[in-house]
């Protein structure tokens, strides 16, 4: 195919230049669709494993209910993530176990393929939320870092350290129990340094280490 590409260059510079062009691009194109045939394949192949009896332990021993996860209406609790399946923590699962979970389960378990294809997916999305509640709860966390770094022990920034203490705990089914007590330490260490800085500025009905006094709305003046 490319001796006839060259030699429409001799005959016609032009047009054997564009054809050239043609031609590779068609070679491009058929290279990459035999690339994509090929992991189609092997995809394909690698879901429909015939699954041994000793594969199928993996399905056993784990923490999670299936049935009942993905059953239930709303989300998954980050605390959750720490549940295991196939094997490992939820939140370490990764694509692969999501792909091959349907034909474990119907295997396995003999369970309808409509069954298993919805389960998988279902357990996924609940995954993938929770790991993303969990995300942003960090990002919150790093935020407040920096916001306490700033604070220069005013009654303000007590009763700021307060709130951020009260918010915390509400955001306790979006982060894992070790996230808790490392920030919930953090936080804590913090105000007991901000309360032993010399105070700037008159303070408010005697501030004490525990008593922050009255939280005042966001637009009072202190």
């Amino acid at each position: 195919m490319m001796a006839d590409l060259f030699g429409c260059v001799k005959r016609s510079p032009w047009f054997g230049w564009f054809g050239v062009a043609l031609g590779m691009l068609a070679l491009s194109h058929t290279a990459v669709m035999a690339q994509a045939t090929a992991q189609l394949k092997a995809a394909d192949l690698y879901e429909k494993k015939v699954f041994r009896d000793a594969d199928c332990l993996i399905l056993k021993g784990g923490t999670a209910p299936l049935n009942r996860l993905t059953r239930m209406q709303g989300g998954l609790a980050v605390t959750n993530l720490n549940l295991t399946y196939l094997g490992k923590p939820l939140h370490k699962l990764i694509a692969d176990d999501f792909r091959i979970l349907p034909e474990l389960l119907m295997q396995c378990e003999k369970i309808d393929a409509e069954v298993a294809n919805y389960q998988a997916k279902r357990l996924q999305i609940l995954v993938e939320d929770a790991r993303t509640s969990h995300d942003s709860s960090l990002a919150w966390f790093a935020d407040v870092k920096t916001e306490v770094a700033k604070m220069t022990g005013t009654a303000a920034d007590i009763r700021r350290v307060h709130d951020l203490e009260t918010e915390l705990q509400s955001r306790n089914m979006e982060m894992t129990r070790a996230d808790m007590r490392r920030m919930v330490d953090w936080l804590g260490e913090q105000r007991d340094l901000l309360y032993q800085k010399p105070r700037k500025g008159p303070e408010i009905n005697g501030v004490g280490l525990f008593n922050p006094g009255p939280t005042l709305p966001p637009d009072s003046p202190d």
